[in-house]
């Protein structure tokens, strides 16, 4: 993982494994960058190609890169090695087969205010075929306890994101490790409640590669991203009790999609009838917590189904894509 760190300023957190034909790309471009206070923190995971070996001659290149060789934990532990030795004001996390554009990263960088608590760019999606990109508006937006729904929610991630070291400290923030999916968009939510202002760049500066061989895309991924869902909202509302912090309103509106995404990708997995039956007894439980400290997420109809019955929402979305497949 590649951390920058800007001044020991800022911090480029990169995660490291198996990407040795993309890795000499993504780190070209952050050192493309005209600034020069910062720091790259490479995190090998344990790769068996020869991704070690470049970073090793990256380091003997460059006084600001440092590489950090571990056994394979997964993403969750290598980002959290970078954040253990990160040192810089400014986090930004770069995946070893993507990269930035260095003259819009720039820009963003010169436009970051001491006031804001975070920087969200936008994303180009490189792939074999034509993906839309993500490009939020100019603007800046203040979080406050009432919002009604989280900017661009469905649409952000948490690598086009400049993140606050001080704000990532300040709460103990980190990724939640053993979990296969969905711990950065853990990450992003913890974050974003604990911050006010965010500034917004329609400069497209991270570049996204899709890859056949990534996580996201493995065929066992629906049945992962199911439960990690849930599990998510679980360690969320762990967290909140934890930090004795107040959920933002605007949190309503993340978690129904974050239950429908669950439950659909259960249905492409087609799980078997034990799993969920788990699905269901887990859904109550992260309900019931949510309500033992005064919230209401499961208002709707489809996710009061959901709760009395993950198998029966599964039936009529099998009758839904039934009607339009005839």
């Amino acid at each position: 993982d590649l951390v920058r760190s800007r001044g020991l300023g800022d911090v480029y957190k990169r995660q490291v494994y198996n990407v040795a034909e993309y890795l000499p790309r993504c780190i070209d471009s952050m050192l493309m960058l005209n600034e020069q206070n910062f720091e790259i923190l490479l995190i090998d995971d344990g790769s068996k190609d020869s991704s070690g070996t470049i970073c090793d001659e990256y380091v003997q290149k460059d006084i600001r890169i440092k590489v950090f060789h571990k056994s394979n934990g997964g993403v969750s532990s290598a980002r959290n090695v970078g954040l253990d030795n990160a040192r810089g004001d400014i986090v930004m996390f770069l995946d070893g087969d993507d990269s930035v554009n260095p003259v819009l990263l720039q820009d963003v960088l010169n436009s970051f205010e001491v006031s804001d608590e975070a920087a969200i760019y936008g994303t180009k999606y490189i792939a074999d075929k034509v993906s839309p990109n993500f490009s939020p508006k100019d603007s800046k937006i203040y979080l406050l306890a009432n919002l009604q729904v989280l900017p661009y929610w469905g649409s952000l991630n948490f690598w086009n994101i400049l993140y606050r070291r001080r704000v990532i400290e300040q709460y103990k923030l980190r990724f939640t490790e053993g979990m296969k999916t969905a711990e950065d968009l853990e990450f992003l939510l913890k974050y974003m409640m604990c911050v006010n202002t965010v500034h917004f760049f329609s400069k497209p500066v991270y570049n996204y590669t899709i890859r056949g061989g990534s996580a996201i895309n493995n065929h066992l991924a629906p049945k992962i991203r199911a439960f990690d869902h849930f599990r998510l909202l679980n360690n969320i509302q762990k967290w909140v009790e934890l930090n004795d912090k107040k959920i933002p309103y605007w949190f309503n509106g993340c978690v129904e999609p974050l239950v429908k995404t669950s439950l659909y990708l259960a249905y492409v997995a087609k799980l078997p009838r034990t799993d969920i039956s788990y699905m269901t007894k887990l859904l109550r439980e992260i309900d019931d917590k949510f309500i033992k400290n005064g919230y209401n997420f499961f208002s709707s109809w489809y996710m009061r189904m959901a709760k009395f019955d993950c198998g029966l929402y599964l039936l009529l979305l099998k009758l839904k894509y039934k009607n339009k497949a005839e």
